[in-house]
């Protein structure tokens, strides 16, 4: 998507990281051209997904209540005075309530994919890649550390061909997460414990608890108990996942998809 300005001015990097301090650094009083790149690809995303309502504009991200940050990935344009923007992902920090695929529950908060696009034109390239790539090595983490909001079935396609992610659990809010991702926060658990010393754990989602990073349910399986049946959120948590057996956990998880799959088709969005 082709604008009329010379991002090089005020970026340094083909790969920019907005956070809320830059966006207001970046106020469309000064910068028109900022909150009009992201409105432009906000709503073109949103199109690709044939979503209703636009995810990502300028003034959502510095009216949102957690912690988000935009990721832009452009280049020179072949005129002058002129800039190529060819790609967006939003990520934010959320609070969920999360469950494994042994029903056992998890309060955290971790970092979320929130909307992922790039521009037809530039698909099939790598751009989506190298955009991916850069938000994860910024952030520290592992793409099995991350959730993902509602992915489309190209999303989890791409995860699997680039990062070797297989067997999402789905929730019933929605997020989907991979069997890597408990791992991670239980192998942060050992660490906080005393256990494995010698060995340094992988990047880690931020658990809420007071004494460092982790706090799961500690619920068996089975009839004896129910693994939400302790679980009163926050306010501001995502939301509530009630799995009150294996079961019914797998069909919240085959609506939730098929849900996404409709509503997603088969775009690819990179």
């Amino acid at each position: 998507m082709e604008i009329l300005a010379d991002l090089g001015e005020i970026f340094d990097s083909p790969v920019v990281r907005l956070d809320i301090a830059m966006l207001k650094k970046y106020n469309p009083r000064k910068y028109p051209f900022v909150s009009s790149l992201i409105d432009r690809m906000g709503r073109l995303s949103s199109e690709a997904q044939r979503m209703k309502r636009t995810l990502t504009t300028y003034d959502k991200i510095l009216d949102s209540t957690d912690e988000q940050f935009l990721y832009i990935l452009w280049e020179p344009g072949t005129r002058p005075n002129h800039s190529v923007v060819v790609g967006l992902l939003k990520v934010g920090y959320k609070n969920l309530y999360l469950f494994d695929r042994t029903l056992r529950s998890y309060k955290l908060k971790a970092l979320c994919v929130l909307d992922f696009f790039v521009h037809p034109s530039k698909q099939r390239q790598g751009f989506g890649h190298r955009l991916f790539d850069s938000m994860l090595e910024r952030e520290s983490l592992a793409a099995s550390a991350i959730a993902i909001d509602k992915p489309s079935e190209s999303l989890l396609s791409f995860l699997s061909k680039h990062y070797g992610l297989a067997n999402p659990i789905w929730q019933s809010t929605n997020f989907v997460v991979y069997p890597e991702f408990f791992q991670i926060i239980d192998a942060e658990k050992d660490s906080l414990n005393g256990h494995d010393h010698d060995k340094s754990p992988p990047s880690t989602p931020q658990c809420e608890h007071a004494g460092g990073y982790y706090e799961p349910s500690e619920h068996r399986r089975g009839e004896h108990a129910h693994p939400a049946s302790s679980l009163i959120p926050n306010n501001n948590m995502e939301g509530m996942m009630i799995a009150p057996s294996s079961k019914a956990s797998v069909s919240n998880a085959q609506m939730a998809k098929g849900r996404k799959i409709n509503s997603m088709d088969h775009q690819h969005l990179w």
